[in-house]
């Protein structure tokens, strides 16, 4: 591995054992930049995958990715990437994961061992989840982060595909600004009422960002059944929502918006979205697909976008 760990000139990682190096290797102060495409290619079992150890202050893909993780522990808590003790700061930028599966009782993309503040840039995150337990208490992690993380993501796409019990948190502390997160979540056990605890978003503010959720109920129509975006901790400014059931799911997206947001309501199916655990309800709009796509028509509610006019 070349380099010397400092902010300018980095521990340069090229292949998998480099990358197995992080945690012996790094520390508060250290840096580390990918130099390659990274594939880790687990067994099938996925049993023996450990996380990749963030022990760093400064993790630079460069625009490389890292490929095909097979993580699986029944029973067990699994995360693709760890933050150790000691790391209280942590910037990860222009990093992609390509064709990750993970699989256990506990999941998440991130875990960290204490608090932690984790900053990410211009990344790309694309993976498959199964989450195997029903939620018990509200402590449970994240699907994307641990609670002991705060995250601050700019100019990110999250593009997942999540089967799980009963809905899980995806961040509880962080700021979420010009991202992507398509989801498309099928579920076995959703219920009637969905608590606070587990809403997608805890303590965020998310602006300028577009959500694209597919749901799928796998127990059929046999209760009513809700998903909770938002509680009212999270605030929305210039967000734009596209979510889809073709079951009678009753979606509330809440949260407070301090901006007009919008939402397509043409484009729901069988799903109801619904506002009343929303503040300033009267910002966040059901518009008709036409009127999603033209710019002009946007900008006349103070929606703030770019592109041509329709």
């Amino acid at each position: 591995m070349t380099g010397t760990g400092t902010k300018l000139d980095p521990y340069v990682i090229m292949t998998a054992a480099d990358l197995n190096q992080t945690e012996t290797l790094g520390g508060s102060g250290v840096y580390f930049a990918l130099g390659a495409d990274i594939d880790l290619g687990s067994a099938p079992s996925g049993a023996d995958f450990q996380p990749v150890v963030l022990n760093c202050a400064g993790f630079d893909g460069n625009g490389y990715a890292l490929r095909n993780i097979l993580a699986g522990i029944p029973g067990g808590s699994v995360s693709v990437f760890y933050v150790p003790e000691g790391i209280t700061e942590l910037s990860v930028t222009d990093l992609s994961l390509e064709n990750a599966v993970i699989r256990g009782r506990s999941v998440a993309l991130f875990r960290s061992a204490e608090e932690c503040v984790l900053d990410l840039d211009h990344c790309q995150f694309l993976f498959m989840m199964s989450v195997h337990s029903n939620v018990t208490g509200g402590d449970e992690d994240g699907f994307f982060a641990s609670q002991t993380l705060t995250v601050n993501m700019d100019l990110c796409t999250v593009a997942a595909r999540i089967n799980w019990n009963q809905q899980r948190m995806c961040m509880k502390w962080g700021t979420i600004s010009h991202c992507q997160f398509r989801l498309e979540v099928e579920s076995s056990r959703m219920t009637s009422t969905v608590g606070s605890a587990w809403a997608l978003f805890r303590y965020a503010t998310v602006a300028d960002t577009c959500f694209f959720i597919k749901l799928d109920d796998l127990r059929g129509p046999t209760v009513s059944k809700t998903m909770r975006i938002a509680y009212s901790e999270t605030t929305f400014a210039n967000c734009y929502f596209v979510i889809w059931s073709d079951t009678d799911i009753r979606v509330y997206i809440g949260g407070t918006m301090t901006s007009p947001s919008f939402y397509d309501a043409q484009a729901v199916g069988s799903a109801v979205i619904d506002k009343s655990y929303t503040s300033d309800s009267y910002r966040l709009l059901g518009l008709t697909t036409a009127q999603c796509k033209d710019a002009a028509y946007l900008r006349s509610f103070g929606f703030v976008c770019g592109g041509g006019e329709s």
